[in-house]
């Protein structure tokens, strides 16, 4: 019997890189991009795929959008090496500003059946703050194409906490929609909006405000809170993501993409020639470690031998968590309540 297996892709070039990005990306010319694409093409044919069947896809970046329809038709050839499982979840990034219909015909045929777009914010103040090229109005009409075109599960990632920018969600797009990635900004060292001054940033008490009228919206829409930062409607949460979340085998190729099959943990080189790293056997500690730090992060929480460990060896700060309404356990799974969400890493250090 063939095991799932999730495959992840990653695209590290980008037409600009925004204030805020700490990821590894590049701007580069259509040669660099050609031999990235052929470096990638021959990873993924050098995998041994005889052993597995391929759940989900995710091409990730940097922004996958801006390969020509010819360079990605060239990595679903190779990615098409695999055994698919029927209904398998195919994703790929984009930005609204390199989406056109050919770019959304041609994902379509291929088998992408999951268009995630970074929106980030539909106000134009707040999307310059960010260093991104498109406008609110772009936005909205790469979400509209998209679907005219015939996508069924559109996610657009947003940013809220931005110094002196809202999100400005408007209500009448939520319809297209069936999934939102809603990030709180982490301003890192070293990028243009860290090192920008003038900008006022927001207190705390700003920051919560804005996140909890957010989330007041989406529930309204009829967005269910799966994970800290993913809504989904529901039979729309991405499978991809909850393998990670949840413990699942998966296989990362290009530059810069982390793998975990078979217990062994490793990871390619941040470079555009890139080579892989060492294998890490991970111990039964990292493997627990692992799913309650991730597990705790999901609506479906702990459970079998991880919660029972828990129980075993942290009872009593378990029963601190659950009197103080951090925490709930019902006897199956150990979940993370609403209120224990915004002090999620505290939790997790009490446990662990």
């Amino acid at each position: 019997m063939k095991k799932p297996l999730s495959v992840y892709l990653h695209v590290p070039f980008c037409e600009a890189r925004c204030s805020y990005c700490d990821f590894y990306s590049n701007v580069s010319g259509e040669k660099e991009v050609n031999e990235y694409v052929d470096r990638l093409c021959a990873e993924i044919k050098a995998f041994n795929k005889r052993d597995y069947i391929v759940k989900t896809i995710f091409i990730g970046g940097g922004t996958p959008s801006v390969l020509t329809p010819a360079q990605i038709t060239r990595i679903f050839k190779s990615l098409k090496e695999f055994e698919w499982a029927d209904g398998a979840e195919v994703s790929i990034e984009s930005n609204p500003n390199s989406l056109a219909r050919e770019k959304l015909e041609t994902y379509l045929a291929l088998g992408v059946n999951r268009l995630s777009i970074g929106v980030q914010s539909f106000d134009d103040k707040t999307l310059k703050i960010l260093g991104r090229l498109h406008s609110a109005e772009a936005a909205v009409s790469a979400i509209k194409l998209a679907r005219e075109v015939g996508f069924k599960n559109i996610n657009i990632d947003l940013i809220y906490g931005v110094p002196e920018g809202e999100v400005n969600l408007p209500s009448e797009i939520l319809g297209e929609l069936t999934h939102i990635s809603l990030y709180n900004l982490i301003e890192e060292e070293g990028t243009r909006l860290t090192e920008n001054k003038d900008l006022t940033r927001k207190t705390e008490d700003e920051v919560i405000a804005e996140q909890t009228q957010l989330e007041s919206v989406l529930n309204r829409a009829g967005f269910s809170k799966y994970e800290v930062a993913n809504f989904a409607r529901e039979g729309f949460e991405c499978s991809h993501n909850l393998v990670y979340w949840l413990g699942g085998d998966y296989i990362g190729f290009g530059s810069s993409a982390h793998s975990l099959v078979n217990n062994k943990r490793f990871s390619n080189s941040n470079q555009l020639i890139y080579r892989k790293g060492s294998e890490y056997n991970r111990t039964e500690f990292d493997i627990f470690r692992e799913r309650v730090m991730l597990g705790l992060r999901t609506r479906y929480g702990i459970s079998g031998e991880f919660a029972e460990k828990v129980r075993a060896e942290s009872g009593k700060e378990l029963a601190e968590l659950i009197s103080n309404g951090f925490l709930k356990d019902d006897g199956e799974n150990i979940i993370t309540t609403e209120k224990g969400l915004q002090i999620l890493n505290q939790i997790i250090l009490k446990i662990l």
